[in-house]
């Protein structure tokens, strides 16, 4: 799988194509603010939790109907009101009750909110995101990541399973209940963001533990460099330097702006001469 990378020309540029070594980002440190949002909705419909407990309360014998109410009477203060609307036969009323206990009470409002600002908090601190692309293309993060077209992209192949694919939509993930494990919220939270992102086609590689500069896997290669539109040529010469000294086989191209259309044209940049080869055509892409 081909994926890219867009780069300004800078320190971190050397490390990335001499070592494959790419930054691993905290969830603090990336651009979108809405990162690792989501919500929390319990499982039950209000409506239908009430008429399913009436209905099934309102089923129940006599006995059994006492024998439940002295059961909530046991509990102390918080199941008074539970013991007095099974003894006065009111189904309805004591399902609405129980569903304010079990949703709707301050300590769960609160055991709710510590459970999602503890999975936050734990995302924070304990996960590294390095993000890709799956296009080389993009007029938009030429602008956003490459230094307004004076930087650089750069192509990886990257075996399947390593970086997973970002789900956009217009809404937070759900969870309508806490998971136990890590990975749930990675998927439903990371791997999730705004539809106003979708023109960047992300992919991600997630590491749990760590964060900072980190050497790709070996099945990972750098493939291609393709330099902006607007590169100065001191900024190419350096990339070119740094490409020759790669311990990957390393194509390089030029940006160029299309003479017909809002698209880049794709020439291929000589390694030996640091020039756009000649007599070549034009790879139009967009």
């Amino acid at each position: 799988m081909r994926l890219y990378r867009y780069r300004t020309i800078n320190d971190w540029l050397a490390p990335l194509l001499l070592k494959r070594e790419c930054y691993f980002a905290s969830v603090e440190e990336l651009n979108d603010p809405f990162e690792c949002k989501f919500d929390f909705k319990p499982a039950t419909n209000r409506a239908i939790f009430i008429e399913r407990t009436a209905r099934r309360i309102a089923s129940l014998s006599e006995r059994d109907r006492k024998l439940l109410a002295l059961e909530y009477l046991s509990k102390g203060p918080r199941g008074e009101k539970a013991f007095l609307w099974l003894s006065l036969n009111c189904p309805k009323r004591f399902a609405k009750h129980l569903w304010r206990e079990l949703y709707e009470t301050d300590d769960l409002k609160k055991l709710s909110l510590y459970k999602h600002e503890y999975l936050l908090k734990s995302l924070r601190q304990d996960v590294g995101v390095c993000c890709f692309s799956e296009v080389r293309d993009s007029t938009l993060m030429f602008a956003h990541y490459a230094n307004s077209h004076k930087g650089c992209c750069v192509g990886f192949e990257i075996p399947d399973g390593l970086a997973y694919k970002v789900r956009y939509t217009d809404e937070f993930p759900v969870f309508r209940e806490y998971p136990e494990s890590y990975w749930p919220v990675i998927e439903a939270t990371i791997m999730t963001k705004s539809s106003a992102w979708t023109y960047e086609r992300e992919w991600r590689m997630i590491l749990l533990k760590k964060r900072g500069l980190i050497m790709l896997p070996e099945s990972c290669r750098i493939t291609e460099v393709i330099f902006g539109c607007k590169i100065i040529d001191s900024d190419k010469q350096k990339v070119l330097d740094l490409v020759r000294s790669s311990p990957d086989r390393v194509e390089v191209f030029q940006a160029l702006i299309g003479r017909t259309a809002f698209c880049f044209e794709f020439e291929p940049v000589n390694l030996q001469q640091g020039e756009v080869a000649p007599n070549t055509s034009p790879q139009a892409d967009g």
